[in-house]
């Protein structure tokens, strides 16, 4: 399963846990052992898991938090809860929007695209 879903993040991860550059060579089994005993934050599990982040990525941030509320408490912006600080946390739990990723059916479609745009169309 974990090769069907994110096949790069699985060869990275085999690669520096177990220095094991062509996956290819393993038998399934011993491929699936060494898979599932990859650490918790490896790249496939946390892909898997949908987590970006790991928890200890979160203290730093946690603690520039912290700080700066207790700065912002002795401001008289706090006393109208104005000029609130920007948390770190909430910009790193912020989802990337997506892009705008167009895709063509061919090297002629691309070409076609390529001369509309050059166009200024």
């Amino acid at each position: 399963m974990m090769l069907s879903k994110n096949e790069d993040a699985l060869i990275c991860d085999m690669a520096e846990t177990y220095h094991i550059y062509d996956i290819w060579a393993l038998p399934v089994e011993t491929l699936a052992v060494l898979a599932s005993g990859l650490r918790d934050n490896s790249r496939i599990k946390m892909y898997l898991a949908g987590v970006k982040h790991i928890p200890a990525e979160f203290i730093l941030p946690h603690i520039a938090d912290n700080l700066a509320l207790i700065g912002y408490g002795f401001t008289k912006d706090a006393k109208y809860k104005r000029n609130m600080p920007k948390m770190f946390t909430d910009i790193m739990r912020q989802e990337e929007k997506p892009k705008d990723i167009k895709t063509f059916e061919s090297g002629a479609d691309f070409d076609a695209a390529w001369a509309r745009l050059a166009n200024g169309e």
